[in-house]
This record gives structure tokens, sequence and C-alpha cells, in this order.
């Protein structure tokens, strides 16, 4: 709860940190991975290996997961692995075409 809450009041650092407890006591659930990938990332300061590493995990347990993909893309891409990030965008897209967010991410990426 106090993850989500300061996800909601996009209190990004805080919510890294309380998602990765969360993270630590639920070790299978893919909801609660890529949020703390997503965490870190929107914190700007966060650990970029860490990251990855969540949203990894976040895809492993759930492949067909628009928004853990997606998350996997951006932390490729927040660490300059440009091809492994275009694979992923382009997997997020093959699962969800209307999804406008991740086209914007795969076009600025390909732009870039």
């Amino acid at each position: 709860e106090q993850a989500a809450y300061e996800e909601r009041h996009q209190k990004w650092a805080a919510a890294a940190i309380s998602w990765q407890r969360v993270v630590d006591g639920r070790p299978n659930d893919p909801d609660c991975h890529w949020r703390g990938a997503r965490a870190l990332l929107e914190s700007g300061g966060g650990d970029l290996k860490q990251a990855v590493r969540l949203a990894q995990r976040a895809v492993e347990l759930a492949p067909q997961n628009v928004f853990a993909v997606r998350v996997l893309g951006r932390a490729f891409m927040s660490a300059g692995m440009t091809l492994n990030a275009k694979r992923e965008l382009e997997r997020a897209v093959a699962l969800d075409p209307k999804d406008e967010a991740t086209k914007a991410l795969l076009k600025e990426l390909k732009s870039g």
C-alpha cells in the first residue's frame, strides 16, 4: 500500500525503495517487479542495473504483460542498450498494437 501511495503521488525515489521491499517479500509477483523498475526509472537517479534486473524478472514471470515489457524497453533505453530496447519495445507493440506510449518510446529510440 505504501509503495502504491508513493507511486500515485509521484514520490518516485521513495516508491522505488518501497517496491523493492515488496519485491523482497513477493519474489514471484511480476507487477511489483515492473512497478519497482518504473519507479527507479522515474526517480531520475535510480540504479539502472537494478531497474533492468527488476524489469527482466517481471517479463520472465509474465512474458505477455505489456507493461512489464515496456518498462524493460525503457530500462534498456536508459542504460544505453539500444538494440535490446528496440527488441523489447517492438515486442510490446506486438502485444498491444494500440499502445501509444510504447509507440512513442519506439519512435524516440529510432530518432535518437
